[in-house]
């Protein structure tokens, strides 16, 4: 390419950045989503825990991952589940869940069973300051 017809490629994705700017700063801003509310984001957990579970556990697949009861703790979910082989290191867990946004629930910590308390195994990496230990199940 010469240097002519590079100058007019260049002329042209200016123009086009401009364009895009200018159609950028014309829209509507997006109303902020509102988190699911407490039975939406627990219907949202029921149909998705499988998919959870083998995400946080992808050595262990293809178990049944049984939710043996859902809790609404200052703002946040928590789902106590139980893997069926239990071939994962743990009994059970608490799921810890913020209620997202509109469409879905987001997974923010895992705690694991160790001896009657749940201890902190992971967060998320947007995961707001959880507790060390939940206490005696």
């Amino acid at each position: 390419m010469n240097g002519a017809m590079i100058a007019v490629a260049v002329f042209a994705l200016v123009v086009i950045a401009a364009l895009a700017v200018t159609r950028l700063r014309r829209s509507r801003p997006v109303a902020p989503s509102r988190p699911l509310d407490p039975g939406e984001a627990e219907a949202w957990v029921r149909a998705n825990i499988s998919g959870i579970a083998e995400a946080h556990f992808p050595d262990n697949p293809g178990l049944e991952w049984r939710i043996l009861q859902l809790e609404h703790c200052d703002g946040l979910l928590f789902a106590e589940v139980e893997p069926t082989p239990d071939e994962v290191g743990y009994p059970r867990f608490q799921l810890a869940f913020s209620r997202g946004n509109e469409s879905e629930a987001s997974h923010i910590a895992t705690y694991c069973l160790e001896g009657d308390t749940y201890t902190l195994l992971s967060t998320s990496r947007n995961a707001p300051k959880m507790p060390r230990v939940l206490g005696a199940s």
